[in-house]
């Protein structure tokens, strides 16, 4: 099973007896590893980012540590000699040294972020003209907000909005895995998942990086409220 912890929140896991694979790359810190292993990325939009790809698998098992290990080098070992179809997966030494660098500051930016989505949490409940529809991400344990990610009615409207307004807003994802061209072999049309639908057409990660001020949120939450009065 390959549960992901989305945006930076923690999934509930329940107890299976299956083997555990978590996809924690938008959520480094956010959560204990619950399975067998734990995967992180590094890309430079991640709460701790390199100036490019990488990755990490954490894990406690030294049999599967040792079998990710071959896995990263073309399944070699020794060098030239192939016990299994990997890849090349190693992290350059470049990354590894800004990754080295940054590392110290990931827990003053994670309480960076956490302390932007209380705030705008305060600013929304104080602004008049946010519908009751609107909803924020909810504030869970371990949340580290790599996004701040609103349920908005007339989305595309907004986001429009907020752009001439010199916000930048992104989409996270504007199509539901089951409508992708890569699985339409799997026979799902529109209307199989509703809920995940919906999600694709009112979902908007706002600015919510570690640096931003009072006045930029309160900017944003302003132009939010001006655009559905």
């Amino acid at each position: 099973m390959i549960p992901v912890h989305l945006f930076g929140r923690p999934a509930v896991l329940p107890k299976v007896d299956l083997p555990v694979v978590e996809d924690a790359a938008q959520s480094i810190g956010a959560c204990k590893l619950y399975g067998i292993m734990s995967c992180l990325s590094f890309f430079p939009s991640k709460n701790l980012g390199a100036f490019g790809d990488g990755g990490a698998v954490l894990c406690d098992d030294a049999e599967v540590a040792d079998k990710v290990v071959l896995l990263r080098a073309h399944g070699s070992r020794p060098k030239y000699v192939h016990h299994v179809v990997g890849g090349n997966f190693r992290l350059d030494a470049l990354q590894a040294a800004i990754l080295r660098v940054k590392l110290p500051q990931l827990p003053r930016w994670t309480a960076g972020r956490r302390a932007n989505a209380e705030r705008y949490r305060r600013l929304f409940a104080g602004s008049p003209g946010i519908p009751p529809e609107l909803r924020l991400p909810q504030d869970v344990p371990g949340h580290i907000y790599n996004q701040f990610v609103i349920r908005a009615p007339r989305r595309d409207g907004l986001r429009q909005h907020l752009s001439k307004q010199g916000i930048g807003t992104e989409v996270y994802y504007p199509l539901a895995l089951h409508l992708q061209p890569c699985f339409a072999g799997l026979g799902f049309r529109e209307g199989a998942f509703p809920h995940a639908e919906a999600a694709t057409r009112q979902a908007l990660a706002l600015p919510i990086f570690a640096e931003l001020t009072e006045e930029q949120q309160t900017h944003v939450v302003t132009q939010i409220a001006a655009y559905y009065r």
